[in-house]
């Protein structure tokens, strides 16, 4: 492309990507967002300067720690389902769809809850942060040939181990774990809408692996999943919700753009 046809092609890929419903659709958003928004930021700075709000938020984090199933369901239920879905259909305009809102809260705290709790608790079991120690040290009790080369190679990782389990869990989770979850979520999307079953399988290879891993992966493997599997795993849930907001909007969004548009 030639120089002076740049400012050109930017100006027609905004026009493209800006269009007048997108960006109503982004101010409703944003609007609707807000008072979330306001909340948390309120909520930070009162934490700090109030000792008494303080300690009425130290307490229900410790009531989350000693009910930790509870508190991880109920976070599920707003972060991973209602909210964003409700930031969803705000965006898109129209008649509140109450069903809708319903069915992806349920599923929000079936996947909080459930899905990516016990996630969690296997990549932290099956791969722990002091992994590489603990095969350099198995390797070094077996002195082999080749166990004595694999020991030396894995000798300079140690320093770094917490960060190569990490990378190791978010690999799995974007790739063995993903597939399986965007099934799970575009058959609760098809189970609320009430379609035919039919059809919604033969196009499900498609919404999944074209439509929504490469966006996932985007988002996710770059930037949400570094944030979640670098925490303490106790935490990783409650991030992964809070970072959430965003991504599910988007796949709200996504999920019931074919029938919003019918």
């Amino acid at each position: 492309m030639k120089i002076s046809g740049i400012p050109t092609y930017i100006k027609s890929t905004a026009a493209h990507t800006f269009t007048p419903q997108r960006v109503e659709g982004l101010r409703r958003g944003i609007k609707s967002a807000m008072p979330f928004i306001g909340t948390v930021a309120a909520s930070a700075v009162l934490y700090n300067v109030s000792p008494d709000f303080k300690a009425a938020v130290d307490q229900v984090r410790e009531f989350a720690g000693e009910h930790q199933r509870l508190s991880e369901t109920a976070s599920g239920a707003f972060f991973l389902g209602g909210y964003p879905d409700f930031l969803a259909q705000r965006t898109q305009g129209g008649k509140f769809n109450y069903k809708r809102f319903a069915g992806m809260t349920a599923f929000g705290a079936l996947n909080g809850g459930v899905f990516i709790r016990e996630l969690y608790d296997a990549l932290n079991y099956y791969i722990p942060d002091n992994s590489v120690s603990l095969l350099a040290e198995t390797l070094k009790q077996h002195p082999t040939w080749l166990n004595t080369h694999l020991y030396n190679l894995l000798q300079p990782l140690i320093p770094h181990q917490v960060i190569a389990a990490a990378e190791t869990k978010l690999a799995l989770d974007q790739t063995s774990w993903c597939a399986l979850f965007y099934s799970l979520y575009y058959c609760a999307v098809n189970l609320i809408e009430g379609k035919p079953w039919k059809p919604f399988f033969s196009s499900l290879r498609h919404k999944v692996f074209d439509e929504t891993l490469p966006k996932c992966w985007k988002y996710w493997w770059l930037f949400g999943g570094q944030i979640v599997y670098l925490s303490p795993n106790d935490l990783r849930v409650y991030e992964a919700c809070f970072l959430s907001i965003i991504w599910f909007s988007i796949m709200s969004n996504m999920a019931f753009k074919s029938s919003e548009t019918k």
